[in-house]
């Protein structure tokens, strides 16, 4: 039996190469946490620390990233280039103040002197250029807080009686050490309240005799050299009238000296001092007329004492003349109320 051969069939073996496109990697974004202190409003002229940290980035590498300031109101901004170093772990971190003398200044002055809200911008400017990668604000207050411990709310006051003014004042940072600090006083004048301890203004006030009476609001301004200044809540306090006491009255010759008989050709003068009713303070400044009556009651002169200097009190400089037509017995000084 014959058998056809079989037609060769060649085995052809296709060889396929795979080319594979390299395709460049894409660096991520690094996870930037952007932390400012304090996270409560500042006062004017306080520095603030901003930290940038890093978590999970490239390992051991070097970022550099711009902080850009923006003040409240486009008062001004400003920028400063930090470099943020990773390590084996991709973690790292850098801190920032503000103002400080490494920023530069596009405009305004780098300075928390505005109060208001700043805004905080970083930017990552390599390895990569990729724009701003953490934001952040922080808020300056221009605001003293100024309270009146004394007088208190209700307190009345004399003529003539001395209070004590005391008022504290302090920023968002704490006691301010270094403000001016003024009160008004009952006849709308300024009082000067000097600093006694940190952050407490005091001043002795005399209540003077041209003080009106009636209601006294007393407000407490404070201000300091970077701007701060606020003001207290007012207070009512009542002035009331003092009444004035005669102290010391005495008859004096034409020599000077004090006496209480007199006879033709002396001449008689009245000197006198007037306290207040209440404490211990006496009137320094006026005119009084001071009546001389004869032993019937009849009125003879009138003599006027002015405050003297130099005695510390009223003296009629101009006296009566006792003449040969007076008649004797006791005769009497008056000092009359204006």
């Amino acid at each position: 039996m014959l058998t056809r051969p079989r037609a060769l069939i060649p085995l052809v073996a296709l060889a396929l190469t795979l080319s594979l496109a390299a395709v460049p990697l894409v660096e991520a974004v690094a996870p930037y946490t952007l932390t400012i202190s304090p996270t409560v409003p500042a006062s004017l002229g306080s520095t603030i620390t901003m930290t940038l940290t890093v978590s999970g980035g490239t390992r051991n590498s070097a970022y550099t990233v711009t902080f850009d300031v923006v003040k409240p109101n486009g008062t001004g901004s400003a920028t400063v280039s930090k470099v943020v170093t990773t390590d084996n772990r991709g973690n790292g971190g850098v801190s920032q103040f503000y103002p400080d003398p490494s920023f530069t200044a596009a405009n305004g002055t780098v300075a928390t002197d505005v109060g208001g809200v700043y805004n905080v911008y970083v930017n990552q400017t390599s390895p990569t250029s990729i724009g701003t990668v953490a934001t952040g604000q922080f808020t300056v207050s221009s605001a003293l807080n100024v309270v009146i411990s004394q007088p208190v709310p209700g307190t009345v006051l004399q003529r003539g009686q001395t209070t004590i003014i005391s008022a504290t004042v302090s920023a968002l940072s704490g006691p301010d050490n270094a403000a001016t600090v003024y009160a008004n006083t009952p006849s709308s004048g300024r009082l000067l309240l000097p600093q006694t301890s940190p952050g407490v203004y005091t001043v002795n006030y005399l209540v003077s005799s041209s003080d009106p009476t009636g209601t006294w609001t007393m407000v407490v301004q404070a201000s300091d050299t970077i701007g701060n200044s606020g003001m207290s809540a007012p207070v009512n306090i009542t002035i009331a009238k003092n009444d004035l006491i005669i102290d010391s009255l005495v008859a004096y010759n034409s020599k000077g000296d004090p006496t209480t008989s007199f006879s033709t050709g002396d001449s008689i003068h009245a000197f006198f001092r007037i306290k207040y009713s209440l404490g211990t303070s006496y009137l320094t400044s006026g005119q009084y007329a001071v009546g001389l009556r004869n032993p019937s009651g009849a009125l003879i002169a009138n003599l006027t004492a002015a405050y003297d200097t130099s005695r510390f009190g009223f003296y009629t400089s101009t006296g009566y003349p006792v003449s040969t037509f007076d008649p004797g017995g006791t005769w009497t000084l008056i000092v009359s109320a204006n």
